[in-house]
């Protein structure tokens, strides 16, 4: 939704200086997030750690010609010079006084950051649809995630990017509202008093959830009762509001608060509310929840079992049910729930890709944030940056407008390489003066790269499409398993295994125990690598296929067999100038005279003088050498 300048410096009322005609479509509060400098409105925020305006200059040369400014910044603008303290100074920032500022808009106002949250405040009111607004300690963004989930196939939602709850995420979350809106989830979380009153402003949220009250914050309230009576002024001209009821510390405040909303207060206790939850039942990798609303009874699988996804997925249940979907939706829906964690996720690729991983929806505003990350995880490694890209759908714009705006965002971001899957942005290909290549869906593209046609090597991969082009297929195959990162190590190690067998004259049983080898078909793999390396070894020998365990035994003969064994010792006595029979041998010889007095001379008593070495081994435990004699013989040996 765009505004134009002049309608913006009305609403938030700043001092407009400049008379250049804009239209803004983007706001911005972080330089290294520019994707459309003629379009974008950038907010010079202080914060306690930098000051926005260094930045103006840098901005200025890269093609932004708005800005919002403090009316200190404007002065020290106005004066030809930006002071900038020494201890912030970094190597980019310039002087200002460098700008043709005939060319720029300044909108000079109090205080920035008001002055955003004022105008989300003035861009929210022209909507009339149902916004939920979520808050709590834990849960936020998991909440938020899979309510889009249940809810998207049916309606067109704007939601917070990422954890985008504070007191500046808020204002750029609800900026993305636009016409195509059918429904709004904005996360709100806040650090100490006083701060709900702003989010509430410009959320202005019909259906409130708290999701739970923790410690997280908790240094800048005076007790958790003042921190949730601070969440709980979020919910101040709700319709509804949705939480634990059997959190009696919630159920508390809540009735302090004196809300007017309806209130959904689920229970696992209270048949009273009007979410009973009948039963829930874990198993070994789902939980199954049974539930009573409205006197009908339903059930649905959810595919985790930890407490907090379960407490999470009940709030999701009773905003689904007040938004009227039907029962055998949420059921069908909750078995396909994802983790929060595919948003954005990097893992390793095969042939030294890094892939970033959103395959979960496609949009405008969402595509922007994932390529910004892509971005920045890209200047540290060197790797050539691509992206694979679905249709993006629903959004209300004919296919060249849309993707012409893709194409500018791209090249904003510095990607080399486009992959696009669907028929819709294939018939926009001119847009795209990069290396490019389409395919009309999943199973195409996927067929491509396993028949060699299409080679993805030291590439950074960002992954972003909608759910129902499958993109979970492609990233699997992309994927570096673990299993295969483990199979090489394993046959790393049998091939210096191997060499060190050739090298050396060893014989006898060889184990050698392999890690991690479940597959039937690495340990083929495995087998397979130590024969072929161990068929130029000149000694025999002989090798069995791997365990269930991963356990490997190689038998073989030495190649120059032992011809003469040395079984004498040191001579302790003599400090090493003779030799010795070994203990051991000589009381086998001893053991043959006793044998003889004992059985053929008949001799039943006798002293036996042997050296001290010899008789502290023969008395050695209490089952010695000598009592076994006694036992034996029957003899009386001193």
């Amino acid at each position: 939704m765009s505004y134009t300048i002049e309608t913006i410096a009305e609403r938030i009322g700043a001092r407009r200086v400049g008379d250049t005609p804009a239209t803004i479509d983007w706001l911005l509060t972080d330089s290294r997030s520019l994707s459309f400098p003629e379009e974008t409105l950038f907010f010079a925020l202080t914060t306690k750690r930098n000051d926005g305006a260094r930045y103006i200059p840098d901005l200025y040369s890269r093609g932004v010609r708005n800005f919002v400014v403090s009316k200190e910044t404007y002065k020290a603008i106005e004066n030809g010079q930006l002071t900038i303290d020494n201890s912030m100074q970094r190597d980019s920032a310039q002087p200002i006084v460098n700008c043709q500022l005939s060319t720029v808009n300044f909108l000079v106002v109090a205080n920035p950051l008001k002055a955003l949250q004022k105008l989300a405040e003035q861009h929210r009111e022209q909507f009339q649809i149902p916004v939920i607004g979520i808050t709590g300690s834990n849960g936020k963004t998991i909440v938020k995630e899979w309510l889009h989930q249940l809810l998207s196939p049916e309606r067109v939602i704007v939601r917070s990017p990422r954890s985008y709850n504070s007191q500046i995420g808020v204002p750029l979350s609800v900026w993305q509202m636009n016409e195509q809106s059918e429904l709004a989830i904005f996360e709100a979380g806040i650090s100490e008093m006083g701060e709900m009153r702003a989010l509430q402003n410009i959320i202005k949220p019909t259906i409130g959830i708290l999701t739970n009250i923790g410690g997280a914050h908790q240094e800048n309230f005076f007790s958790l009762q003042e921190k949730c009576m601070e969440k709980l002024t979020l919910f101040k001209n709700c319709d509804v509001v949705i939480y634990n009821g059997d959190d009696e510390f919630i159920s508390n405040c809540v009735a302090k608060s004196m809300l007017s909303a309806r209130e959904i207060a689920w229970s696992r206790k209270d048949m009273e509310r009007p979410l009973f939850i009948s039963k829930v039942e874990k198993k070994e990798d789902c939980t199954v929840i049974s539930y009573r609303y409205l006197e009908m009874d339903n059930t649905f699988m959810l595919p985790f079992i930890d407490d907090a996804s379960i407490e999470n997925s009940l709030n999701c249940l009773a905003a689904c049910l007040y938004l009227m979907l039907p029962a055998e939706k949420i059921t069908e829906r909750m078995t396909t729930l994802e983790p929060v964690a595919m948003r954005l996720e990097v893992k390793e690729g095969k042939n030294g890709c890094l892939l970033i991983n959103d395959s979960y929806n496609s949009d405008l505003a969402s595509l922007d944030i994932a390529l910004d990350f892509l971005y920045r995880r890209s200047q540290s490694n060197g790797l050539k940056r691509t992206l694979i890209l679905s249709d993006i759908l629903e959004t209300g714009q004919n296919a060249p407008t849309l993707y012409r705006k893709v194409s500018q965002l791209i090249n904003s971001r510095g990607i080399e390489r486009i992959i696009g899957v669907g028929n819709e942005i294939a018939s926009c290909a001119a847009r795209f003066d990069i290396e490019k290549a389409f395919y009309p869906n999943t199973e195409a593209l996927l067929r491509a790269i396993s028949r060699g046609e299409l080679r993805l090597e030291n590439e950074i991969i960002l992954i972003k499409g909608a759910r129902q082009f499958g993109f979970d297929a492609l990233t699997e195959e992309l994927e570096k398993k673990v299993h295969e990162t483990i199979l090489e190590v394993n046959l790393g190690a049998a091939d210096e295994l191997a060499r060190q067998l050739r090298l050396r004259d060893m014989g006898g049983i060889i184990v050698v125990d392999f890690i991690d080898m479940s597959l039937a078909e690495d340990r083929q793999k495995l087998y397979e690598r130590m024969c072929h390396n161990m068929e130029s070894d000149r000694a025999r020998h002989n090798i069995l296929p791997l365990s269930k365990f991963g356990l490997m035994q190689i038998t073989r003969q030495r190649v120059r067999p032992a011809m003469d064994v040395m079984v004498e010792e040191t001579c302790p006595t003599c400090g090493g100038s003779g030799k010795i029979k070994s203990s051991l041998l000589f009381v086998d010889t001893l053991r043959d005279k006793v044998d003889t007095l004992s059985t053929k001379l008949g001799i039943k008593r006798f002293t036996l003088q042997v050296h001290p070495y010899v008789a502290a081994y023969i008395t050695k435990g209490f089952i010695s050498v000598k009592a076994q004699w006694q036992f034996k013989y029957g003899l009386g040996i001193k």
